[in-house]
């Protein structure tokens, strides 16, 4: 339906918007009072065909559109001062096309009507262009869409035989080989965890693009969760001897209704970077929860912060975007297809949370925090009793490690007590106590460079009536000559990166086991 508007009445001029006539595609025609044509421009001959001879001193010819036609507009612009319509108007040869008709009345200066104006701006090549680009439009979606199925479809025809690679590889150095080839099996199998990670991020960015990916909104336990991604992550991470940390904040909940597999890959394309774009030092994921939801609506906020290259505040935008690295020297040196953090920026919309940077310059290291809505579900174990009130030496040489198994011994009741190396610690297990207070536990870093588990143990050997329980925190790196130490009993073993849940079940098994020794 077409519908024919109009200004108040105190208007007698069409706006100057409304005004086509100054436009090479638009005809100018003017009308008596009585609606017959009283001049009829070039533009309208070439628009109709008609001359002027034929429609001069005739009424206007053929205008139609469903509110009326030409009558219709007249009366409307008389009575209110101008009205306008879309139709269709009649050329010479029969056939019509589709104007703008803009209608303005004209008055004397005694108010008495006297004539009217007519603008016609054909309508065919708009309407045309708009057919146009609505059909590249949706072939530009097609091809996009063929591609995205090309490229998911490609993607899972290759992750089947890498994963036999993978299987294979593992079961291959699970046996016993020469050093030379499992140098060469664990090369194999890091590039082929390398081009299947690179797979999967192709899938996820061609499943985004193809609006694809599919809500999978179920209960997980999120401390789990993490630990299972950091545990897959400390490889890699320990390999170049970065220290992997983790700091879970107590109001934390453990169960969650959310989308575990899609948080999962976002933790490991995050943690991947990071672990890529940093030579020294570390990397710290911290998982919080924002004080101001209430109610079962939750908002996870995560970070994971290194101490790597950095991201100059101008490039934080595009280092979302996919295939995008921020010179070619980085792509030579690290490796990878820049989908890492597109991937994980799709997702975290996906989720309907927000990612962002924090980074003001090269080799200043980078922070990415994002954030995840989740349900909260009933969880009996926000809250944990607290461990007796006791003495724990806490050994490492890492100090963001080290403060953070301070806070969770804190947390647990216990007080802590913090040694940098090998060292220090065994100063203090000389003296047997702390502030009078007897040691009660020893959590020691296997790997510390100065002085490490190995001296510790050492000195628990010639002192046997010791009997302070020892908990080894290891790594993959961890040398298996430490892990296989048999002269002095090691109470319980922790793998780095070390996660709430994980320690408190080994230091809650190692105190049973003293009490039951204490009571037989």
């Amino acid at each position: 339906m077409m519908s024919i508007s109009s200004e108040p009445p105190h208007q007698t001029t069409p706006a100057p918007a409304r005004s086509r006539a100054e436009d090479a595609r638009d005809a100018l025609v003017l009308l008596d009072d009585l609606g017959r044509v009283s001049r009829w421009d070039d533009v309208a001959i070439r628009l109709t065909g008609f001359d002027v001879s034929e429609v001069v001193g005739r009424p206007f010819p053929g205008f139609a559109d469903p509110a009326g036609g030409v009558a219709v507009l007249l009366e409307r612009a008389e009575r209110v001062g101008w009205a306008e319509a879309e139709g269709g108007l009649l050329r010479k040869d029969g056939t019509r096309f589709r104007v703008q008709a803009v209608v303005t009345a004209v008055r004397d200066h005694a108010g008495k009507l006297h004539s009217f104006t007519m603008a016609l701006h054909d309508l065919t090549g708009y309407r045309k262009a708009r057919r146009t680009q609505r059909r590249a439009r949706l072939a530009v979606l097609h091809t996009q869409r063929m591609k995205s199925e090309f490229l998911a479809n490609v993607s899972h025809e290759l992750r089947t035989p890498l994963g036999a690679v993978l299987g294979f590889s593992e079961v291959a150095l699970d046996s016993a080989v020469d050093p030379e080839q499992r140098q060469l099996l664990e090369r194999i199998h890091a590039n082929a965890t390398n081009m299947l990670t690179l797979i999967v991020n192709l899938l996820d960015l061609a499943k985004s693009e193809s609006h694809q990916l599919e809500i999978e909104v179920t209960p997980f336990d999120l401390r789990q969760l993490v630990r299972d991604v950091l545990t897959a992550a400390a490889s890699r991470a320990h390999h170049k001897k970065i220290e992997l940390c983790c700091d879970i904040k107590p109001e934390v909940p453990r169960e969650v209704l959310g989308q575990p597999t899609r948080l999962a890959q976002v933790l490991s394309n995050l943690l991947d970077n990071a672990t890529k774009f940093t030579d020294a030092g570390e990397i710290v994921l911290t998982v919080a929860l924002d004080p101001t939801y209430t109610g079962r609506d939750a908002l996870l906020q995560f970070s994971i912060a290194d101490t790597g290259i950095g991201i100059p505040a101008d490039k934080h935008g595009i280092v979302f975007e996919p295939f995008v690295q921020l010179d070619g020297s980085m792509n030579r040196r690290h490796g990878g297809a820049g989908l890492g953090l597109a991937v994980a920026r799709q997702l975290v919309e996906f989720m309907a949370g927000e990612i962002w940077i924090e980074s003001t310059a090269a080799n200043s290291g980078t922070t990415i925090h994002f954030t995840l809505h989740v349900t909260l579900t009933p969880d009996e174990a926000l809250t944990v009793a607290p461990f007796a009130d006791c003495t724990v030496l806490v050994a490492d040489d890492n100090p963001t490690e080290r403060r953070l198994l301070l806070e969770l011994v804190a947390r647990w009741g216990m007080t802590g007590i913090a040694a940098a190396d090998g060292s220090a610690a065994i100063a203090a297990l000389r003296s047997g106590s702390i502030d009078g207070q007897p040691l009660a536990l020893v959590l020691v870093d296997a790997d510390m460079s100065h002085r490490g588990g190995t001296y510790v143990l050492e000195h628990l050997e010639r002192r046997p009536r010791a009997r302070i329980p020892v908990v080894l925190l290891t790594s993959p790196q961890s040398s298996a000559d430490l892990l296989r130490y048999r002269r002095v009993e090691v109470a319980g073993y922790v793998s780095k990166p070390i996660v709430d849940s994980a320690l408190r079940n080994v230091l809650s098994h190692v105190f049973d086991r003293t009490r039951s020794r204490r009571r037989a």
